[in-house]
């Protein structure tokens, strides 16, 4: 992995070197200002809503840590599979190896797992993943493709650095179990959605109590949702007002004991 330099490390402060050439009037802007300081501003009211506007907190938050988090893309429900393995792999490793920053081609695990076995009859397989495992096992030898520093990465190449870590999963864990997991990283959840799950925005979603979305061939009954599996990047959690434990991911989750869920967590 590359390290950065002595070189590439952005300066903190210091003297500058020669003589102070700072202009007579920035000079005298200051003298005046010692003069006649201005009246301190009136205490403004802070903003008691906070983040998510109902006074909700959050106690573990991993977008705060330097690198630890990739730039958030507009995820595709087919691809969300790859897109939070990779992150979790990239936040794992930035986390373990600070000095460095790394980051791997979700595209890489796409090809090898998918796109790859295109058939006579299907030319373009589905990119939806039906075995979860495989792609973990991926993961964990060869690894996922870096991005190159510049110039393009070619995805399913085998010449590069290839960035690997051990997954495991656990199925249904309860809400305690999966936040002592969030303190040591981000991990993968998925869980079945419905139409609410994408207009989310600062609501709190609870993840129901089925693990297989409906059987979409059927006319939906009275009072039914379709229902479609998604996976989730869990990169921190808080507390509601009312001390109400959530995940936060694509919006706040609410899990629960009858909650059905699927969490992938590195091995540390």
């Amino acid at each position: 992995m590359d390290k950065m330099g002595k070189d590439d490390l952005p300066p903190l402060g210091g003297k500058p070197h020669g003589k102070d050439k700072v202009p007579n009037q920035i000079r005298r802007n200051a003298a005046a200002a010692r003069e006649n300081p201005p009246v301190e501003d009136q205490p403004q009211p802070q903003d008691q809503g906070g983040e998510f506007g109902d006074g909700s907190e959050m106690s573990q938050d991993w977008r705060k840590t330097p690198n630890a988090m990739a730039k958030v893309i507009r995820q595709k429900l087919e691809i969300c599979w790859a897109i939070v393995l990779t992150y979790m792999l990239q936040a794992i490793t930035n986390i373990t190896y600070p000095n460095g920053f790394v980051e791997f081609l979700h595209e890489d695990l796409v090809v090898h797992l998918k796109l790859k076995k295109k058939t006579k009859k299907q030319s373009q397989p589905s990119l939806k993943l039906t075995n979860l495992q495989k792609a973990i096992d991926h993961i964990a030898d060869p690894g996922l493709l870096k991005k190159k520093s510049s110039g393009a990465t070619q995805p399913g190449s085998k010449t590069g650095f290839h960035g690997a870590w051990q997954f495991k999963t656990e199925i249904s864990l309860s809400a305690d179990s999966i936040k002592a997991k969030v303190d040591f990283s981000p991990v993968a959840i998925s869980f079945a959605v419905d139409a609410r799950f994408h207009a989310l925005k600062k609501n709190i979603y609870k993840v129901g109590d089925t693990t297989e979305p409906l059987d979409t061939t059927e006319p939906l009954g009275e009072g039914e949702v379709e229902v479609e599996g998604h996976a989730v990047l869990i990169v921190g959690y808080g507390y509601t007002k009312d001390k109400q434990l959530f995940f936060l991911g694509f919006g706040r989750i609410f899990i629960d004991e009858s909650s059905k869920t699927t969490l992938v967590y590195p091995v540390v």
